[in-house]
């Protein structure tokens, strides 16, 4: 956080006046303090009590309060609203800040300083990896969200915000994951498959929604483009080709040529 003087000695500068502590009748050293006493509100961790004190005449607490109101209430009537709004964004390169102007009378605003408390630890964006990597283990999402204690819906927000708490961490920690997955010397098959195109040899990243009026088709996300451009079907692989020829009325493949033709 900032101090008061240095907020002070900001404002002077700015405005040219050599003490915006002394006594005067003038507005636009009292619309100067009503703007020092704002921002040291919200630039300071002082007490209204440490703030008056920063100001030679008989400021109090009270005085301090009443000015914050002030400022308020007037906002961009005040004379030198110009150097509070300088002096503001100075200080806000420094602080994640947010700030809205009502209608141009009034500043509303809110210091976000829970942001970095929010960044996800090293800890829990590896809990995240882990659990995909359990989710392709487990049977369904209800399996996995039970392994965990957790309910699906909690499940799909810790995998999305990486916001495992402290139990769920230790848990997944002891969870161990199949040879099957971390196995380097092993081709995993890709979640949608291969792409079915011939001559690709891509992954698959959509399924059933490229060229649907020919077939059920797994194509790579360059194929998917290409569809998504109103290119042409390309030629897919034979075997992809007699697999969609086994189709029945409903879309559904016969029992057992599920992988028949993978």
């Amino acid at each position: 956080m900032f101090n008061c003087q240095e907020i002070k000695e900001k404002i002077q500068t700015l405005s040219g006046v050599e003490d915006i502590g002394i006594k005067s009748n003038k507005r636009e050293i009292s619309d100067l303090k009503k703007i020092y006493c704002k921002l040291c509100k919200q630039f300071t961790v002082c007490t209204l009590r440490t703030i008056a004190s920063t100001l030679r005449t008989n400021y109090n607490h009270a005085s301090v309060l009443y000015g914050v109101k002030q400022f308020d209430n007037l906002g961009k009537q005040l004379t030198c609203f110009d150097i509070y709004m300088d002096v503001f964004n100075y200080y806000a390169l420094h602080k994640d800040v947010i700030i809205s102007l009502n209608a141009g009378t009034k500043s509303v605003l809110k210091i976000n300083k829970n942001k970095e408390k929010n960044q996800p630890t090293i800890k829990q964006l590896e809990a995240t990896n882990k659990a995909y990597q359990l989710r392709q283990e487990a049977q369904n999402d209800n399996d996995l969200a039970e392994m965990l204690g957790l309910s699906k819906v909690t499940l799909y927000t810790r995998l999305k915000l990486n916001n495992w708490k402290k139990p769920e961490l230790a848990l997944i920690d002891q969870l161990k994951i199949s040879l099957s997955l971390t196995d380097s010397d092993e081709e995993c098959e890709p979640y949608f498959g291969w792409c079915n195109v011939e001559g690709c040899e891509n992954e698959g990243a959509n399924g059933g929604g490229c060229w649907p009026e020919t077939g059920y088709w797994t194509v790579c996300s360059k194929h998917a483009s290409e569809y998504r451009a109103g290119q042409p079907q390309p030629k897919m692989q034979q075997k992809y080709i007699d697999k969609e020829a086994t189709r029945l009325p409903d879309g559904t493949l016969p029992i057992g040529n599920e992988t028949k033709f993978s």
